[in-house]
């Protein structure tokens, strides 16, 4: 904010001692009411509480739904693993027992990973952009086509918690 609007919320001591103390510290209504009229502006936000649009939002349904790899995802993630397993091993039988670059490796994994279970194109950078080659991108390209030919509207998130 200081960067766009240098001095709008003051410095950074001003600010502490105006806005975050009281706030954090001593929950002042007042204090939240001022930083609130100052911010507004900035904050390009829909509040569920907000009466003039509670009447759009429809009623929140959750679907968790498991979708298997397609097969060319399955070797490609078997693969990269054996491959990366390998690695972390060779590393481990070597002198440099550097913590940092075996989580580094370790990191790169699960990044690749996470690419191919997403579509194999984002980690092999081809052109190969088929739906059917990731099922979790077929599937919701199903689910989605399903919901247009009703009418509905969707908001779909993608959530990595299992």
């Amino acid at each position: 904010m200081d960067y766009t609007n240098r001095g709008l919320l003051l410095n950074k001591s001003q600010f502490k001692k105006s806005f975050l103390n009281p706030i954090s510290k001593n929950r002042d209504q007042d204090v939240i009411s001022q930083f609130g009229k100052i911010t507004a502006p900035f904050i390009l936000r829909r509040m569920k509480t907000d009466k003039s649009i509670i009447s759009d939002l429809p009623a929140k349904i959750i679907q968790d739904v498991h979708v298997p790899l397609s097969l060319e995802q399955g070797v490609l993630y078997q693969k990269t693993l054996d491959e990366a397993m390998l690695l972390v091993k060779e590393f481990d039988n070597t002198e440099s027992k550097s913590t940092f670059k075996r989580l580094g490796l370790i990191l790169k994994m699960i990044l690749t990973c996470k690419q191919i279970c997403n579509h194999p194109a984002q980690w092999l950078k081809n052109d190969r952009r088929d739906v059917e080659l990731s099922s979790e991108l077929s599937q919701t390209v199903e689910r989605l086509e399903t919901i247009f030919k009703v009418g509905d509207k969707v908001l779909i998130l993608n959530s990595l918690e299992r």
